[in-house]
């Protein structure tokens, strides 16, 4: 049985191996759809502010041709002044033209601000540009870090897959039995006991109980974790825990 049980050992050892790639392997997706994430979110914060910086110079094309239309206007107006013959026409042509350029005036500084707002989108769209082009390579590299990753991970699944069968075609059935019943409720199904204390739960074992898992005659659990309890290397052997016994 002391051979069984180390096999068991060794079988749940491989079995906590093969889950701890297969949670890597999980995370890796996970980690490759949020680095997409931040990438389409600082290419998406890119496109607006082109999108934004598009929309201001078409206005300020618009408000440069109502400019040039207005001057066009201006000019008309002046020249018409000297034609004019009453007072009341000339009156309200003055009028007119100071409208026109006091219209004139407030599209000029409408342009003025536009310009300043584009140069500063343009601006932030540079930092914007390079700053995704350093997140793409970062982007670029981690995936193909995550690529190695997953093919090293699934390559060792599979190694040790091939170390589980070995085991597995040596292991009796009523002891492999009993080990995947506990294997349901735990990953960890096997655990050291060591000085009298079950190294899963960390709950004592009862004295006599411990001195019959060192004698290794029969698969024994804890009582408190139900746990396989495999012993320790460095264990006490079962003269020890009998003299320890007495003397207490």
């Amino acid at each position: 049985m002391k051979d069984q049980l180390k096999l068991i050992f060794e079988l749940n050892q491989l079995d906590l191996k093969v889950h701890e790639f297969e949670d890597r392997l999980e995370r890796i997706p996970v980690r490759r759809d949020e680095i997409e994430t931040l990438l389409q979110e600082k290419k998406t914060a890119l496109e607006g502010k082109s999108g934004e910086s598009a929309r201001l110079e078409k206005t300020k094309r618009d408000k440069e041709g109502e400019v040039a239309l207005a001057e066009s206007r201006l000019t008309e107006f002046q020249a018409k002044l000297s034609q004019i013959k009453t007072n009341k026409e000339y009156q309200a042509a003055l009028k007119e033209i100071a409208e026109t350029k006091k219209s004139d005036k407030a599209m000029e500084d409408e342009i003025l601000e536009l310009m300043t707002r584009i140069d500063t989108l343009k601006k932030e769209q540079q930092e914007l540009d390079e700053t995704l082009k350093g997140a793409s390579e970062s982007f670029e590299k981690e995936r193909a870090e995550l690529e190695a990753e997953e093919k090293k991970l699934r390559a060792g699944i599979t190694e040790v897959e091939q170390e589980r069968q070995k085991i597995l075609s040596q292991v009796e059935a009523s002891v492999l039995g009993q080990y995947q019943k506990i294997k349901k409720v735990r990953k960890e199904a096997v655990t050291f006991v060591e000085g009298g204390t079950c190294r899963g739960c960390n709950m004592h074992i009862p004295p006599q109980l411990y001195i019959e898992i060192q004698k290794s005659k029969a698969v024994h659990t804890c009582p408190s974790c139900h746990r396989i309890l495999y012993l320790a290397p460095k264990a006490e052997n079962p003269s020890e825990i009998g003299n320890k016994e007495v003397m207490s």
